[in-house]
């Protein structure tokens, strides 16, 4: 079995900053859980995150959005291999209720669970478009986990398929929003992934990662013929 998205999940604030939360997730399907974090305030940490009880582990991250004088914001890759099956709870702890936070959550299936990624490739900046380059090949799928900072009506580049986001908002207006998304693109030498934005304020930014998922061994094999 090739790999396949099988569902996503999230929440984010709403009206006023908190330091994170929950919500339903059914992993039934999948062997791997991604989730992106997102948090306005560059000084957060994640205190905690967990899927029915059990710690996720961190991918990658935080990575930063360049200061352009105002409350920039950070991104974190983490996952779950062989996620308990059925719905669940996805729960996570911020250090500090400041700003606004987003959290997205995606279920894959066919994935290699003994190694499941290729090399990791990070960016941020401002203006849009958010974008890294992925080194990858043609039997992974690149997926990507983004957070755009102060900006409005966001959307995936060519060739990508979104497959979740959050708007987070602190009752600041757009200013203060924090946006949490994930997209997916089948493997290449190297595939660049990006989202567009409208910017909202002139410290609007955003921070990405891109990392191949690799599929199970019996899918990744060769297979010799005598």
């Amino acid at each position: 079995m090739a790999i396949a998205y099988v569902r996503s999940a999230g929440r984010a604030s709403s009206a006023a900053p908190d330091a994170g939360g929950s919500f339903a997730l059914d992993a039934t399907g999948g062997n791997i859980l991604l989730v992106v974090l997102a948090s306005r305030h560059f000084t957060n940490t994640v205190s905690s995150i967990t899927y029915a009880g059990q710690a996720l582990t961190l991918k990658s991250g935080p990575i930063d959005q360049p200061d352009t004088g105002g409350q920039r914001g950070r991104i974190w890759l983490y996952y779950l291999v062989n996620p308990p099956s059925g719905s669940n709870t996805l729960a996570y702890t911020l250090s500090s209720a400041t700003y606004a936070n987003a959290c997205s959550a995606e279920i894959w299936s066919g994935v290699d669970t003994g190694d499941p990624f290729g090399t990791v490739a990070t960016a941020s900046g401002d203006p849009s478009p958010a974008t890294v380059n992925v080194t990858s090949s043609s039997v992974q799928t690149v997926v990507d986990a983004v957070g755009i900072f102060g900006g409005t009506t966001i959307a995936v580049g060519g060739g990508q398929t979104s497959r979740d986001t959050r708007d987070g908002d602190d009752g600041g207006g757009n200013y203060s929003n924090t946006r949490a998304g994930h997209s997916s693109e089948p493997g290449a030498g190297s595939v660049t992934m990006s989202w567009t934005f409208s910017d909202a304020h002139a410290s609007a930014g955003w921070c990405i990662i891109g990392v191949p998922l690799k599929p199970g061994v019996a899918n990744n094999r060769a297979v010799w013929v005598f």
